[in-house]
């Protein structure tokens, strides 16, 4: 909220030593306005001793929203957040796993994504 204003929301799992923002929506009326880094900026200082972990659709030039996958990648890498090299794909989507660490806790993101009990749920891990 701004004040009294609803400006968007974000779903965020805590698990070991990872914060994972599993999604951040703003409302379209307030796009462009900072609201979405702040919103990273928020969830650093709310969980400074965790590692910062956030997953997003892998880029495809087949994909008809490439240009939307580049830009949300892109917006990530300026906020802090690093390649790790590690993609996970579920519900037949391919995702790319970000981190603000260097040594980004895959075993913890393994355990914390075998912990969500979400039916039919079967991630499966790869590399470049």
């Amino acid at each position: 909220y701004e004040e009294k204003c609803f400006v968007g929301f974000m779903a965020v799992r805590i698990y070991e030593e990872i914060s994972y923002l599993f999604f951040l929506a703003i409302d379209p009326e307030h796009r462009s306005g900072g609201y979405d880094s702040r919103a990273l900026k928020l969830l650093k200082e709310i969980y400074p001793w965790k590692q910062q972990v956030v997953d997003f659709e892998k880029l495809d030039n087949a994909a008809e929203n490439n240009e939307q996958r580049k830009k949300r990648r892109s917006f990530y890498l300026r906020n802090g957040y690093k390649e790790t090299g590690k993609f996970v794909s579920y519900f037949g989507v391919q995702y790319e796993i970000f981190c603000t660490e260097d040594n980004f806790a895959l075993a913890s993101f393994q355990g914390m994504m075998k912990g969500l009990k979400i039916p039919g749920l079967v991630p499966e891990y790869f590399e470049k």
